[in-house]
């Protein structure tokens, strides 16, 4: 399996780029993705020491990216991290919904 360390750098990497793309700020990310604007700033200065799948979700959903179409392969072969995944789906689902709530009262503004 391939460190982590790879999927954190991608996924730092991959956050900063999509944040420039759509023309947003770090602090309107934050509150989309409802984590603080210093997680984005660690994340997008690759200094953080770990990433937590949710926040990885949540700042995913909120950048409107597919987190699984650029994790390694790895990733969906290794048990444990299968099961984090299952265990932390509802959540995520309700994290994703309240995400769309969020970027639906945006769009009628």
């Amino acid at each position: 399996m391939e460190e982590p360390l790879n999927f954190q750098k991608v996924f730092f990497k991959k956050v900063t780029e999509k944040r420039k793309e759509l023309n947003i700020f770090q602090e309107e990310l934050a509150q989309r993705a409802e984590v603080s604007v210093d997680t984005i700033k660690r994340y997008e200065r690759d200094v953080a020491k770990n990433i937590y799948f949710n926040t990885a979700c949540r700042i995913a959903a909120a950048l409107k990216i597919a987190l699984g179409s650029w994790l390694p392969a790895a990733y969906f072969e290794n048990p444990v991290l299968i099961n984090y995944a299952i265990q932390h789906l509802e959540s995520i689902s309700t994290d994703v919904h309240k995400m769309r709530e969020l970027l639906e009262n945006e769009v009628e503004r």
